[in-house]
């Protein structure tokens, strides 16, 4: 499905001086000032971590605000202007003549950012701005299983009405999710100014690129109706879908049966496979669809396989390693509804015809035709402690 987005352009709230004044050091401004040289490198190699691209910085094209009082000397080599309605920058001075701009190197540090608005949408660039949505947002609260937790300590999901045209309509804000690691005191290399050794950033516009994909396929996901990206902060917008979890619209078993295995059908389709499926902490029935309402556990089903595309395509003569690999899609396919039916014993599919319907509504949407009687057969022998997929890649991430 093709969306078309307006594009806004605005100073991002926390940039990359910011980022490192909150995981690791409060003083960074006093300290830039004290040796300059060594803090551009160890900036540039954190923006190359959240970024995957070098810090840019330009000569002799800009000249410095020299007269703005939002233009602050951090030390003899260094400024950095914070004027609010430009966003914020680093500049350095080669101690020569303040007056020629080919003097001083202006340096990026990630204050501008994004923000992508469905067109679909007659909603304020302003209301999707972190500054403005999280005051009068709530932080989500989302079950796995019995257990409850925030995301306060990784990433943020917030919840906030905004007025589109002349209705009210709710909208989930899912930020990224940024985790680094960092060096024990005695283990940080002498060139080294922070701790941090890497810094690693689960984008919103991963999560959009993933939300498509599931629209391209027929999956039930919410609306998108925006994005907001930039250097530290990013967050994804979507839709509200009101709704209950199917397990307590079992009224309506049948219908949610044949929705799901067709859901798993066209994931597979799309080639991504969801930790915990068969959950349904991730699912919605709004009494008549069932909807997919978080794709961010959908992972990359050929990931650990890495099969040789080129190999199966360079000879459009020889086909056979194409059909070895359509051999091995059919099969992890059917492992795939295999583990589903088997999780799903304790609610979904209890009974015989149950475990069938879905099977059966699976091979239709894959256009695979009636199963056979065999095949339900051998889809529904689970031998003594039979382990899924899913629960085999636990275990070896474990063992490792």
């Amino acid at each position: 499905m093709k969306i078309t987005f307006n594009h806004h352009r605005t100073n991002a709230r926390k940039d990359l001086l910011h980022f490192i004044e909150e995981k690791v050091d409060s003083k960074i401004y006093k300290k830039i000032g004290k040796d300059a040289d060594a803090w551009i490198e160890e900036l540039s190699m954190i923006y190359g971590m959240l970024s995957k691209f070098p810090i840019s910085c330009s000569i002799g094209i800009h000249a410095p605000p020299l007269n703005e009082p939002e233009f602050q000397k951090l030390g003899e080599k260094i400024y950095l202007y914070n004027n609010p309605k430009k966003g914020r920058s680093l500049w350095t001075f080669n101690g020569k003549d303040s007056s020629d701009a080919n003097n001083w190197t202006h340096y990026s540090i990630g204050s501008q950012a994004s923000l992508m608005i469905n067109e679909k949408y007659s909603v304020s660039p302003e209301s999707l701005l972190p500054e403005n949505f999280e005051k009068i947002s709530e932080k989500v609260i989302k079950k796995k299983g019995l257990e409850e937790r925030t995301f306060e300590e990784g990433r943020p999901i917030l919840k906030f009405d905004v007025v589109n045209k002349s209705d009210k309509i709710s909208v989930y804000a899912k930020g990224a999710l940024i985790s680094c690691s960092y060096f024990y005191d005695y283990a940080k290399p002498k060139y080294r100014l922070t701790s941090i050794i890497s810094a690693n950033k689960m984008t919103s516009k991963g999560e959009l690129e993933k939300t498509k994909d599931m629209m391209d396929v027929g999956v039930n996901v919410p609306d998108i109706i925006g994005y907001y990206e930039s250097l530290v902060e990013d967050f994804l917008f979507l839709g509200e879908v009101k709704g209950k979890s199917p397990l307590k619209c079992l009224e309506k078993k049948q219908d949610i049966i044949k929705q799901d295995a067709e859901m798993l059908s066209a994931m597979c389709s799309a080639g991504y496979f969801k930790q915990g499926f068969t959950d349904f902490d991730d699912k919605i029935f709004d009494g008549k669809n069932l909807y997919l309402i978080d794709v961010d556990e959908c992972l990359d089903i050929y990931t650990h396989f890495d099969p040789d595309y080129r190999k199966m395509l360079l000879n459009p003569n020889d086909t056979n390693e194409l059909e070895k690999f359509r051999k091995f899609q059919g099969d992890f396919f059917r492992q795939m509804l295999k583990d589903a039916v088997f999780e799903y014993q304790e609610n979904l599919t209890q009974s015989e015809e149950d475990k069938k319907m879905y099977i059966k509504s699976f091979y239709r949407h894959r256009k695979w035709g009636e199963p056979s009687g065999k095949e339900i057969k051998d889809i529904l022998k689970f031998p003594k402690n039979y382990i899924t997929h899913e629960r085999a890649v636990c275990m070896a991430n474990d063992s490792d």
